[in-house]
């Protein structure tokens, strides 16, 4: 059923409010006073556009900034570890080969004196060994007889 347009006209309809009503008393006092609107209020409402692609696009865009901002920073705090991790690693590698190198200079010295050992008791046996055959050729030589090697079993 349609009504007649003449009773529109002569009705104002209401508009619905849509400010919060407080939950605390009205306060009158500096500069955050607090009023009520009435149901009573004719005053068209200004027009309020919903959430638009460009809205949520700008949201998009300021969370891939704020992301790239993240990703730099986390670029860069990898960047700045990876370049303390190497320099731990260099000084480390360095301990390392320092520590290999004097233990390689440790054995090449206690090879060297096992071996100058070696050697001088070489030479000692020689001088002995010389020594045995000079008096056994002054004996063959005094006597005219060769020396004689028994062995008794």
């Amino acid at each position: 059923m349609k009504k007649p347009e003449a009773a529109d006209k002569k009705k104002p309809q209401k508009i619905p409010t849509t400010q919060k009503v407080p939950s605390f008393p009205e306060k009158e006092d500096g500069m955050f006073s607090i009023k009520q609107t009435s149901a009573k209020d004719t005053r068209p409402l200004p027009a309020t556009k919903p959430a638009t692609p460009t809205n949520s696009n700008q949201q998009k865009e300021r969370l891939k900034e704020k992301d790239k901002m993240e990703t730099q920073a986390d670029t860069w705090e990898r960047i700045k570890l990876a370049k303390n991790q190497k320099s731990y690693e260099k000084e480390e590698l360095e301990t390392k080969r320092a520590n290999t190198s004097h233990e390689y200079h440790m054995e090449i010295a206690r090879i060297e004196k096992i071996s100058g050992e070696a050697r001088a008791d070489a030479e000692e046996n020689k001088r002995n060994d010389e020594k045995k055959a000079k008096e056994k050729a002054k004996r063959f030589r005094s006597t005219g007889k060769p020396p004689v090697t028994c062995f008794f079993f």
